[in-house]
C-alpha cells in the first residue's frame, strides 16, 4: 500500500521534469525564417509595335474576257469559194492567214469595165485638147478674114462714090462680113466653154478612176484574211454559201491580252489609293486618272484547287460608276501575253470565261501593322514599362487580309500581347516574350510574300500567336469575316 502511494506522489514530479526539458529543448531551436518571392507574372508572347512598309492590297474575282474581239464580216456579197481548214472553233490561226474566199468574178468583170470607160475617158480628154489648138487657128483665119472684109468693103464704098459699083455689092459685102464676124465670135464662145468642158472630163477621168479602185478593193475583199494573231471563237459559214455584204462570218478572239472585270467597294478602293494622293482637287478634271498613279499591280490566279500557277497583271481602268446592286466599283486588270509559259495541266492557257481570283496591290506605305487577331472589339492588349496590362482603344485605318493596320491608339516600341488571356484583368503583371517567329511572319506578310507556317511551329504553349495554317498575303473572304468584324 505504501509503494503504492509512493509512485502516485512522484507521477506529478516525472511530469514537471518532462515539461522544463521540453521548455528547454524548444527554446534552444532558432526560429523559421519566411522566404518571400517575387511575383513576375505569367510568360506570354508579344510583338514590338514598329513602322513597318505594308503593301495594301484587295482580293476580287472575276471571269476572263479577251481585250481584243473582232467581227469579220462580208464587204462584198458573193458565193464562199474557199474555206481555210483549220478555220474551226478553238483553233489558233497567225496574223494574215488567208480565211475564206468569195467568188470574185463578177467583179473582175467591173473592173475590167471601169478600166475601157477610163480609157475611153482619157482619149476623150487628148480629143479636146487637139479640139481647142483646132478653134484657135480657126479663130485666128476667122479673124484675117473679117479684116480683109472690112478692107474690101471700105474699097468698093469708095468706089460707090465714084459710081464704079453698085449698092447691092456693097451689100453683099456688108453681109460677108457681118458672117465672118459671126464665125469669129462663135469661135470665141467655143473657146470660152473649153476650160469647163476640159474640167467636166477631168473630173468623169477621177470618177472612173475611184471605179476603178473601187473594184479593185472589191476584189481584195473576196479575200478574208486573218487581221491578228488569235483564235477562232465562232464561225458562221459554209463553203459554196452565199454570202451578203454585212454577213457575218468569223468571231476572233485576240490573244496578246487578257482582260478581268472585278468589283471592289469604296472602302477597298480607299485602301489602295491611299496615299497617293496630295493635298486637294478643286475640279474633276484635275483629279489623276490611273494612267497617272503609281502602278497598281494585280496578281491572277485561277479559282479552282489544283491550279497554283499565277498571272502578273496591271489595272489599266476603273469604272466611272457604282453598281446600283452590289455598291461596288468595276476595275479592269490587264494581263498581257497571258498564253506564254503553257504547262498543260498545271497552266493552261487563259479563255474566256475562266474564273480568275485577282490580288491588286499598291505601292508600299509605312504603318503600325499588328496581326489581325490581336483586336479584342477595337481593343489590343499592351504590356506598359512594368510589363502591366493595358488594354489601349484604336482606330484601325484598314485591314489587309490578316494583318490590322492601325491609325491611332499605338506607339513606336510598345509590347502588343499576342497569348489569348482568359481572363484579360488589365494591371495584372506578365511576364513578356518577343516572339521572333510572329515578327517574321508580320513582315512577311505585310510585304506580300507567300508565307508557308505550321501553326504548331510558332505558337507558345498557350496558344500565344497561332498563325493560321498555310496563311498567305490575302486570305479567303471567309477566313478574314471569321478573324473579325471589318471596320467601315
Amino acid at each position: 500500500m505504501s509503494a503504492l502511494w509512493d509512485k502516485k506522489r512522484s507521477l506529478p514530479l516525472f511530469v514537471l521534469i518532462g515539461v522544463v526539458t521540453a521548455f528547454f529543448v524548444a527554446s534552444q531551436k532558432k526560429p523559421m525564417e519566411r522566404e518571400v518571392v517575387k511575383d513576375v507574372g505569367r510568360k506570354v508572347s508579344v510583338v514590338e509595335v514598329k513602322r513597318r512598309l505594308v503593301v495594301p492590297r484587295v482580293i476580287g474575282y472575276g471571269t476572263v474576257t479577251p481585250a481584243t474581239e473582232i467581227q469579220l464580216s462580208a464587204e462584198v456579197e458573193g458565193r464562199i469559194t474557199y474555206i481555210h481548214p483549220r478555220l474551226k472553233a478553238g483553233e489558233s490561226l497567225p496574223a494574215e492567214t488567208l480565211l475564206l474566199k468569195i467568188d470574185k468574178a463578177d467583179y473582175e468583170s467591173k473592173l475590167s469595165k471601169s478600166k475601157s470607160q477610163l480609157q475611153q475617158a482619157r482619149t476623150q480628154l487628148k480629143e479636146l485638147v487637139v479640139e481647142e489648138a483646132s478653134i484657135k487657128q480657126s479663130l485666128v483665119l476667122a479673124k484675117d478674114k473679117k479684116e480683109l472684109a472690112k478692107k474690101e468693103l471700105e474699097r468698093k464704098k469708095s468706089l460707090l462714090d465714084r459710081r464704079l459699083v453698085s449698092q447691092s455689092e456693097i451689100d453683099r459685102e456688108e453681109q460677108s462680113l457681118l458672117a465672118l464676124k459671126q464665125d469669129e465670135q462663135s469661135r470665141l464662145r467655143e473657146l470660152d466653154v473649153m476650160p469647163q468642158r476640159k474640167d467636166t472630163q477631168r473630173s468623169e477621168i477621177e470618177r472612173l478612176k475611184a471605179q476603178v479602185k473601187e473594184a479593185e478593193r472589191d476584189i481584195e475583199r473576196t479575200n478574208i484574211y486573218m487581221p491578228l494573231r488569235g483564235r477562232i471563237a465562232e464561225v458562221t459559214t459554209e463553203k459554196n454559201q452565199f454570202i451578203g455584204r454585212g454577213g457575218l462570218l468569223v468571231k476572233i478572239q485576240g490573244v496578246s491580252q487578257i482582260e478581268v472585270s472585278t468589283h471592289i467597294t469604296l472602302r477597298q478602293m480607299r485602301r489602295l489609293v491611299l496615299g497617293m494622293f496630295r493635298g486637294e482637287y478643286t475640279e474633276l478634271n484635275a483629279l489623276p486618272g490611273v494612267q497617272d498613279l503609281p502602278q497598281l499591280n494585280a496578281s491572277l490566279r485561277l479559282a479552282e484547287k489544283g491550279f497554283e500557277q499565277t498571272w502578273n497583271g496591271i489595272v489599266t481602268r476603273v469604272g466611272s460608276e457604282l453598281s446600283a446592286q452590289t455598291r461596288t466599283l468595276d476595275v479592269v486588270v490587264t494581263v498581257d501575253n497571258p498564253n506564254q509559259k503553257i504547262v498543260p495541266g498545271q497552266r493552261p492557257p487563259l479563255l474566256r470565261g475562266m474564273y480568275m481570283e485577282v490580288t491588286i496591290t499598291a505601292p508600299p506605305l509605312k504603318a503600325f501593322v499588328v496581326p489581325r487577331y490581336t483586336l479584342h472589339e477595337g481593343q489590343i492588349f499592351v504590356l506598359d514599362n512594368e510589363h502591366k496590362l493595358v488594354k489601349r482603344k484604336v482606330k484601325v485605318d484598314f485591314y489587309n487580309g490578316e494583318l490590322a493596320v492601325i491609325q491611332d491608339g499605338l506607339n513606336e516600341g510598345e509590347l502588343v500581347v499576342l497569348t489569348d488571356l482568359v481572363p484579360a484583368v488589365e494591371g495584372a503583371l506578365y511576364q513578356p516574350r518577343v516572339s521572333q517567329e510572329v515578327e517574321s511572319w508580320i513582315k512577311t506578310l505585310a510585304l506580300g510574300t507567300i508565307v508557308d507556317v505550321k501553326a504548331s511551329e510558332v505558337a507558345s504553349p498557350n496558344r500565344s500567336e497561332n498563325i493560321p495554317v498555310n496563311s498567305s498575303v490575302i486570305g479567303s473572304e471567309e477566313n478574314l469575316k471569321s478573324s473579325g468584324k471589318e471596320q467601315q
